[in-house]
């Protein structure tokens, strides 16, 4: 606690040190997808859709192969894409809403810009439990803080 002295009024002012996880609210949007047995981290966007996304976990799909650069799974209820650009050109490792579909899209292969793609965010790691035309399970939860 400090005090200040200000024309006669003592006032005490207390600092609390945030940390900077709280600051930036990236612990908020850290899902952890577990896919064929492999556990993976990713970030979400700060968007409608990423925090419609948060409302629906956890969420456990069957994803299927598509054109052999992304999986794909239909989800629960459809993502707001409000704010959200007309398409995208999503990157390898990219997760996103098809939102003509109302899917949940990993990406672990190159794909062009594509109208009604709404980027969700980014997975850290190796695709490899993605790529290839199999299905795969994936769970989808949110990725508590560490203490």
């Amino acid at each position: 606690m400090r005090a200040f002295n200000c024309g006669g009024l003592m006032l005490a002012l207390t600092l609390m040190t945030v940390p900077a996880s709280a600051q930036s609210g990236t612990n908020e949007r850290t899902v952890r997808i577990i896919a064929g047995g492999t556990e993976l981290k990713a970030t979400l966007n700060d968007t409608a859709a990423s925090r419609d996304l948060m409302t629906l976990l956890p969420l456990h799909l069957q994803m299927t192969d598509y054109n052999g650069a992304e999986k794909i799974a239909k989800l629960p209820k459809g993502l707001s894409a409000a704010g959200a650009p007309d398409g995208a050109d999503p990157n390898v490792g990219d997760i996103a809403y098809y939102a003509p579909w109302g899917n949940f899209v990993v990406y672990y292969g190159d794909v062009q810009y594509w109208p009604g793609i709404v980027p969700l965010g980014h997975v850290e790691g190796s695709l490899n439990p993605f790529a290839g035309q199999g299905a795969v399970d994936v769970r989808i939860e949110r990725l508590e803080p560490s203490k």
